[in-house]
C-alpha cells in the first residue's frame, strides 16, 4: 500500500468525492458540499483526496487548531473497504500530526437504530486504532447523538468550540448562534 494525500482542489475528483460523501453520510449529518470546498481553502482546514499509488480510494476532511485535530468527514470508496485502507490512512494522519489530540464523532451505539450494526463496526474500527471515549456527547439538529472519540491526551469542550469557531469564522458563528448551540449541545454522558 502506498497511500498518498492530494489536496482535493488539485484533483479532478470532486465528482467522485461528492458521490461518496452523499452515499456515506446521511443527509442530516451533511453540510452543503460547496461549503466544504469553500472552507477547505482556509487556514488549518485540510480536504484530501486519497490514493493508493494512482488508484483513488476515498477522502478525508479535517481541521487542525493548536494541538487539536478534528476529523469531520472520512470515507473509503465501497470497493476498497475492509482492505486495510482506513487503518493505514488514520495511522498516516497520526504520523503527520504527532502530538495532536485527534478527535472525531461517531453515532451513539443504539440497538433501536436501523444502522446499529454499522455503528458498532465503526466503533470497533476506531477502538482498534487507539481511540477512546471522551465521556462527551453532542446532539446535532436536536436528533442525532454522537460520541466524541479521542486518540491523544485530552479533550476539552472549550478547545473544540474554539476550533469550530475558528473554522466557521466570527460572522457565521454569530449569525448562526453557534456558541449557544455548542454550549448547550456538548454534554457529559453522565449528565444525560
Amino acid at each position: 500500500m502506498n497511500i498518498r494525500f492530494v489536496e482535493a482542489h488539485k484533483t479532478k475528483d470532486y465528482k467522485k468525492i461528492n458521490e461518496l460523501y452523499l452515499k456515506a453520510f446521511p443527509v442530516e449529518e451533511r453540510v452543503p458540499f460547496w461549503l466544504l470546498k469553500w472552507k477547505s481553502k482556509t487556514v488549518n482546514t485540510h480536504f484530501y483526496s486519497i490514493y493508493d499509488d494512482e488508484t483513488w480510494v476515498g477522502f478525508i476532511y479535517f481541521i487542525v487548531f493548536n494541538d487539536f485535530l478534528f476529523i469531520l468527514f472520512f470515507a473509503i470508496d465501497e470497493n476498497y473497504r475492509s482492505k486495510g485502507y482506513g487503518s493505514e490512512i488514520i495511522n498516516k494522519i497520526k504520523d503527520m500530526y504527532v502530538g495532536c489530540n485527534i478527535v472525531l464523532n461517531t453515532e451513539v451505539v443504539d440497538e433501536n437504530a436501523p444502522n446499529n450494526a454499522d455503528r458498532i463496526r465503526r466503533r470497533r474500527f476506531y477502538d482498534k486504532l487507539g481511540f477512546t471515549e471522551t465521556g462527551y456527547r453532542i446532539t446535532v439538529r436536536n436528533k442525532i447523538v454522537f460520541d466524541y472519540l479521542l486518540c491523544g491526551e485530552s479533550f476539552e469542550p472549550d478547545d473544540f468550540i474554539a476550533l469550530v469557531k475558528r473554522y466557521v469564522g466570527p460572522v457565521l458563528w454569530f449569525l448562526l448562534g453557534m456558541e449557544k448551540h455548542y454550549k448547550n449541545s456538548i454534554k457529559r454522558r453522565d449528565d444525560e
